[in-house]
């Protein structure tokens, strides 16, 4: 996580693994545990997540979650978002 809700209840998330440990799951197990726990906080609406055009397993990952890419961007990158009610990851 990047910091508290902005003021529409929106999370920034991000994951990153080691290039050694890739393709085993990590980044998606560890991902989940973290929109489940943001989920259950106060005052989150929404988790986003700013991911390069180029990179598509991230783009993988966060289809696998349940994200969606958005017309927005940020720090010049795409937004990807998905509510946070009545939600299970990646199912």
């Amino acid at each position: 996580m990047k910091g508290p809700p902005d003021e529409s209840g929106g999370v920034e998330i991000g994951w990153g693994v080691s290039e050694d440990r890739r393709r085993r799951g990590y980044a998606f197990e560890a991902t989940v545990a973290v929109m489940d726990w943001a989920a259950r906080q106060p005052g989150v609406e929404s988790l986003t997540a700013a991911i390069a055009e180029t990179n598509l397993v991230s783009q993988r990952l966060a289809r696998k979650l349940g994200m969606t890419m958005t017309t927005d961007s940020r720090r010049d990158l795409p937004l990807w978002t998905c509510a946070t009610k009545n939600r299970r990851w990646g199912e």
